[in-house]
């Protein structure tokens, strides 16, 4: 949960602050920061512990890594605890991300297995987080161009939470 908070939720954020989140003991959250900052290192990410905490690096590297960070945990421990944060709380939103991985098959010609469908849904909360924290992806061209149905989904996320994703967003996502 701290990795969520510190890259998904409006800071900013600190020991102190994580530790009253999370109901535990400021040394439990020192010591977890210590682990993390090991973690994130060899991924071009640093965890900067000063008066506040950040995580700084290439967005593009602090989204895989919460992605497949998350990817690691059996899918009921996300949706109970990890996903609200994700949200902020916001599950009937989670139709909407349906229909966008849904669309995103049919477009693509592609059926997502199960855990592939459950990644791209996690994957959109993240940008939308990030997004909401003024995190943007800048400079992903991708391979190919936008499919039809993926440059529509800008005007969908600006309608559904008035945020701009922009081309390097979607060609990610593609």
């Amino acid at each position: 949960q701290e990795l969520v908070i510190l890259a998904c939720e409006p800071g900013p954020h600190s020991v102190d602050t994580l530790a009253r989140r999370l109901y535990v003991g400021k040394r439990l959250v020192q010591a977890d920061v210590r682990t993390w900052q090991r973690a994130l290192a060899p991924h071009g990410i640093e965890l900067e512990a000063g008066r506040h905490l950040s995580l700084e690096g290439r967005e593009r590297d602090i989204r895989m890594f919460v992605l497949l960070f998350l990817a690691s945990f059996p899918p009921r421990a996300i949706e109970r605890r990890v996903e609200p944060l994700l949200t902020g709380g916001r599950m009937h939103d989670e139709p909407f991300y349906g229909q966008v991985v849904d669309g995103a098959q049919e477009a693509l010609g592609v059926q997502f297995s199960s855990n592939g469908r459950r990644h791209m849904m996690i994957y959109a909360k993240i940008m939308v987080a990030r997004l909401g924290r003024g995190m943007r992806l800048e400079g992903y061209e991708g391979n190919r161009p936008l499919v039809g149905y993926v440059a529509g989904l800008e005007k969908r996320f600006r309608r559904r939470f008035g945020l701009e994703t922009g081309s390097s967003e979607l060609a990610f996502v593609q």
